[in-house]
């Protein structure tokens, strides 16, 4: 490609033709050889029949540093009566006040967003509680970040926007997600930020007739009221069910269903449906992620998780035989929760990954807070999200750290269930042979024996299945079974040199037990399978 040594503008481009141009230049970083070509052409009478173009052009000239024009573009725009009632352009101009130090005029901008163009404006509210939260207006911060003003806004009260800027997650239905199914969040002060102002460029231009209409839509939002002390317990603050059985369970069985039920009237009011509030909630827990806050976190990041599988389910924690299956994946009122990463726009959307640091992060806080009981919950119900038994890595993480806490807690058979679905896909693995062996040592499961033994007839050729087996029958009393499958191992693998030693052990183990004139011949047999340990071994301690 050859050097562009000289560039004109013909006076006679059309108008469309040279926006595009201009634009192309600022975004190759020569808007300052074309700055007063620009001034020229941003004008009203351009700004009617043009207006995405420009709009175009503005939030090129902010991503090159030319703030100050861009600025000057975007307030051209928020005057006209056509473009100033799209609100990702009134969100421009309140992001290039931003830029030009104006700060208190971007709050304006954003709040008239919010309050009077579109309640669900994700990028009005992600702009507004950043610059909140740089202010030092935390709780502003956190009121404006609030999931329950977006799904508790009525479908039919959004103002009409032009057609050519249509909102993508404009037809997802508004809904309630009020539940006492999982604790409300913290009672937060309102400030007087969060009161509907409008931007100085409305001030200006509040004769017009469409002004008007504006004002007479205006709405109106209640906030919720919440008494949730701010000292509960964590188990209170993960409560993720109601004691009570659901409607649809019987009165005396309170287990979860096989397959995950839910109606569609119910569906509609599941958190993964609406991208646009599942991202605030999103930057909320981020925002709450403090230590001074903990608690309050773990209210909101849990509501986020396991929100929409606990409607699903309907009950305290899910049964053992339904982790890590894919149920949830398959037609299932959350199959969203499956395909995060194509839901909503790239820049609102948040990302299976997202959620994943999320769960990692609220892991991380109980087990620093020793909250064992509580991340037992909470690693169940992360067993049976989409997005977490989709990935192998991640199933294995959760499947691992859940069986680690069960064998803490002492609950064995839980351990069973999530080893056995390891074992199906993680056999190749040592972490998964370690994990077992940690199960047979801590675990007086009996049903633990009966596994390896089924294992080992299944697969002789497993060594390490073999030896656990072995040494599993010995530990429980039964030296001469483990004696007799130690000697068919050794027919299949007589290089090892472990077997020989097991089996030294197994015999000095007999001889232990017998009486002191009976024990010759077993030792004998101990000597001679640790003169062959040593050959095979070579020296050692």
């Amino acid at each position: 490609m050859e050097t562009v040594k000289r560039c004109e503008c013909i006076e006679s481009m059309k108008l469309p033709i040279l926006l595009k141009f201009l634009t192309l230049m600022v975004r190759f970083n020569l808007g300052r050889v074309v700055k007063d070509r620009i001034d020229s052409v941003a004008t009203e009478r351009n700004v009617r029949y043009h207006y995405m173009a420009l709009y175009d052009l503005a939030k090129v000239c902010k991503s090159t540093g030319l703030a100050d024009l861009g600025l000057k573009i975007a307030k051209l725009l928020a005057l006209h009566p056509k473009s100033r009632r799209i609100s990702k352009i009134i969100c421009l101009l309140g992001d290039l006040q931003v830029e030009c130090g104006q700060h208190q005029d971007a709050l304006s901008t954003y709040r008239h967003v919010i309050n009077r163009l579109d309640p669900r404006c994700t990028e009005a509210r992600l702009s507004l509680g950043n610059l909140l939260r740089r202010l030092g207006e935390e709780k502003a911060a956190l009121e404006i970040l609030q999931p329950s003003h977006l799904m508790s806004q009525p479908a039919t009260t959004t103002p009409l926007r032009p057609s050519t800027t249509a909102n993508p997650n404009s037809s997802v239905p508004k809904r309630s997600v009020s539940s006492n199914r999982l604790p409300s969040k913290m009672d937060l002060d309102s400030s007087s930020h969060s009161s509907g102002s409008v931007s100085d460029i409305e001030d200006e231009d509040a004769g017009d007739e469409e002004e008007e209409e504006d004002e007479d839509e205006d709405l109106d939002y209640e906030e919720e009221e919440e008494d949730q002390d701010d000292e509960d317990e964590v188990s209170e603050a993960l409560k993720l069910s109601d004691d009570s059985p659901s409607e649809n369970s019987d009165d005396n069985d309170t287990s979860a269903p096989m397959v995950p039920s839910l109606d569609q009237n119910s569906a509609k009011h599941l958190l993964c449906n609406d991208p646009v509030a599942m991202r605030i909630a999103y930057e909320r827990c981020r925002l709450l992620d403090a230590p001074s806050t903990w608690k309050v976190f773990l209210r909101d990041a849990c509501h986020l998780l396991f929100y929409d599988v606990t409607q699903v389910y309907c009950c305290e924690k899910p049964d053992p035989s339904l982790m890590f299956q894919h149920f949830l994946a398959k037609d299932s009122p959350v199959e969203n929760l499956a395909r995060l990463d194509s839901l909503g726009s790239p820049e609102t959307r948040v990302s299976g990954e997202d959620l994943w640091v999320l769960c990692l992060r609220v892991f991380d806080i109980l087990l620093s807070h020793k909250e064992y009981v509580a991340l037992g919950r909470v690693l169940a119900w992360a067993s049976v999200l989409p997005y977490v038994v989709g990935e192998p890595h991640r199933r294995r993480h959760v499947a691992h750290l859940f069986a680690s806490v069960a064998f803490y807690l002492g609950d064995g058979e839980t351990v069973m269930e999530v080893l056995r679905h390891l074992e199906r896909e993680f056999a190749h693995t040592n972490q998964f042979w370690n994990l077992l062996n940690l199960a047979i040592t801590m675990s007086g499961e009996l049903r633990l024996a009966r596994f390896l033994l089924r294992r080992v007839a299944r697969d002789k050729n497993n060594l390490a299945a073999s030896l656990m087996s072995c040494g599993d029958c010995m530990t429980r009393g039964s030296s001469r079974y483990s004696i007799a499958l130690l000697t068919d191992v050794r027919s299949r693998h007589p290089e090892v040199p472990m077997i020989s030693l097991l089996l030294a052990i197994c015999f000095l183990n007999i001889s232990v037990h017998k009486h002191i004139f009976s024990r010759h011949k077993s030792i004998l047999q101990c000597i001679g399978f640790l003169s062959e340990y040593r050959r095979l071994r070579g020296e050692c301690q």
